[in-house]
């Protein structure tokens, strides 16, 4: 635990302990995420409040007596290109931090080669594939416990948390070849496992607490942003932006230790 708290704490240094040079950093992926976000509210609104959930905005009018009035074609390809658009800069974006940290001759601001980008995506979707391999037999023990614990109000709640953690914990093994596809490396699954083995209690310990970190921001997000959907979308983009860095912060340190050797600061 100990061990997983050392990583944890400097993946949150390699992002907050200079804040400019992160963001000068990742600039070329925030402006494709943000620009997206933008081009989103601005041509179609209805959507932005439908992704959001959010009440109501001066673009956004859904006090109209018959509700939101159906998406046009237009919109609804506006839409797609701008979800497509912001899902591509946050995989720049992590990119871009993966070899920012873990190549010391990348300028900041330097945009990835479109090979290690593509990789990066593929990678991703694969992962997701085994995730769910991963998932299924996971959800039928933790239904047999529910099933088992009857009335037991807080059985669900255990069993969401233990599913989420024997996931992230199995998807982090997984997925060193991501920071690998990253700076240009070719890396299998099975080896990502074998050299995360001695360190898998503290990586179970690593997805335990990002995801309570995840469940406390969420939270909290929820409580201060107010019911404007612009200010929403800038809050949902700039939290899902550092989460992501968090996450991608703790696979760099990983991948740092397990591949290229690096022992981790006091």
């Amino acid at each position: 635990m100990t061990y997983a708290l050392k990583i944890l704490i400097h993946a949150f240094r390699m992002i907050f302990g200079n804040p400019s040079d992160t963001v000068k950093a990742v600039f070329p992926g925030l402006c494709i995420v943000y620009g997206a976000g933008l081009t989103l509210y601005l041509f179609a609104p209805d959507a932005v409040g439908l992704l959001i959930n959010s009440p109501t905005d001066p673009l956004v009018d859904q006090n109209r007596a018959d509700g939101p009035l159906p998406p046009s074609l237009s919109a609804a390809l506006t839409t797609l290109v701008a979800i497509l658009a912001m899902v591509v800069g946050f995989v720049v974006t992590i990119v871009i931090w993966h070899r920012y940290v873990l190549l010391s001759d990348e300028p900041a601001s330097t945009l990835p080669p479109s090979t290690s980008i593509a990789r990066y995506i593929g990678i991703t979707i694969l992962l997701g594939l085994i995730g769910g391999l991963v998932l299924l037999p996971i959800l039928a023990f933790l239904s047999a416990i529910v099933v088992a614990a009857g009335e037991n109000a807080s059985a669900p709640a255990f069993a969401s948390t233990m599913a989420a953690a024997i996931l992230g914990w199995a998807l982090t093994r997984y997925s060193l070849p991501l920071p690998a596809a990253a700076i240009g490396q070719k890396m299998r699954f099975t080896e990502s496992w074998q050299q995360t083995a001695p360190y898998s209690a503290s990586i179970l310990w690593l997805t335990i607490g990002l995801y309570v970190l995840n469940q406390i921001i969420g939270e909290i997000v929820q409580v201060v942003t107010p019911d404007v959907v612009f200010l929403q979308g800038v809050v949902a983009l700039t939290v899902n932006v550092l989460t992501g860095l968090i996450s991608a912060s703790v696979l760099t340190t990983l991948y740092g230790i397990t591949v290229q050797g690096r022992a981790l600061p006091d």
